[in-house]
């Protein structure tokens, strides 16, 4: 009976190994279905529900509450993905210098990723690992190790000719963050041509209601919201500028301090 219920039972394949091909070796080998490493929740629930008796099958409604949970923590734990010191050290310990290199870093390979895919879909490797190459050499500059590192993994895959969508994806993740992070940086540059702007009370009060439980919370999904506060509480000047700061530097207490004291200054009008 033991043998007759062991030869129904599902064999699922985890592997790092995700090259063409790997998938149809899994499956000659006996096993019912494939799953790539990392483990992504999504996908390793779609899959369980293709392959749990029904009776089981509910057990994955709590797994993705445990995942989604475990998401929230994730973001309210975001940490920077550019080490500041690193890019200043790099710099010769010139800040003017590093605000000069990540300026030209957003404006020379903001297109990065799309010519790697481009030439890659192209078959033009030779083109591809040079744009991984050049992005790996400037995020290492600037201090954006993470980006650097897998711009890495990308740039010997290509070379090798085993470049995985899992690792094109976690390139453009990556690739992603170092741009939505610049753009925080470079907020109290930005700050100086919108300071003119007329104020708009209701939308200042709207973001200040959005953004203190993020706050309070240490959800770093309030950054979404930064750039658009940025602009709406330029009016107030110092104040804002070391808003901008606190959130620069992921200093969520701090940040908070200081929006409730904007709180206050939009209510005295």
């Amino acid at each position: 009976h033991t043998a007759d219920y062991l030869s129904t039972v599902p064999i699922l394949a985890l592997s790092a190994n995700t090259g063409m091909g790997m998938k149809a070796m899994f499956l000659k080998s006996g096993m019912n279905d494939f799953i790539p490493k990392p483990i992504e929740a999504t996908e390793l629930n779609q899959v369980l529900t293709l392959w749990l008796p029904d009776n089981k099958k509910h057990q994955l409604n709590i797994e993705s509450k445990l995942s989604v949970s475990a998401k929230t923590t994730i973001d309210s734990s975001y940490q920077s993905v550019i080490n500041r010191k690193i890019g200043i050290k790099n710099s010769a310990g010139d800040e003017k210098l590093y605000e000069q290199l990540t300026s030209n870093f957003k404006k020379d390979h903001a297109d990065d990723m799309k010519k790697i895919s481009e030439h890659i879909n192209n078959s033009d490797l030779i083109a591809a690992r040079y744009y991984a190459h050049t992005l790996k050499s400037a995020a290492s500059l600037i201090g954006a190790s993470p980006l650097a590192r897998t711009a890495e993994i990308a740039e010997k895959a290509i070379v090798n000719k085993n470049l995985t969508l899992q690792q094109l994806h976690a390139l453009e993740s990556e690739f992603a963050k170092v741009f939505n992070e610049l753009a925080i940086l470079e907020m109290p540059r930005e700050l100086i041509e919108v300071a003119t702007h007329a104020f708009n009370r209701e939308k200042a009060l709207d973001l200040v209601e959005i953004m203190i439980p993020l706050l309070a919370s240490g959800n770093a999904n309030v950054l979404d919201y930064a750039p658009e506060a940025m602009s709406a509480f330029a009016f107030f000047g110092e104040p804002c500028l070391l808003f901008a700061d606190a959130l620069n530097d992921f200093e969520f207490e701090e940040a908070l301090r200081i929006l409730n004291v904007i709180k206050t200054k939009i209510h005295e009008g």
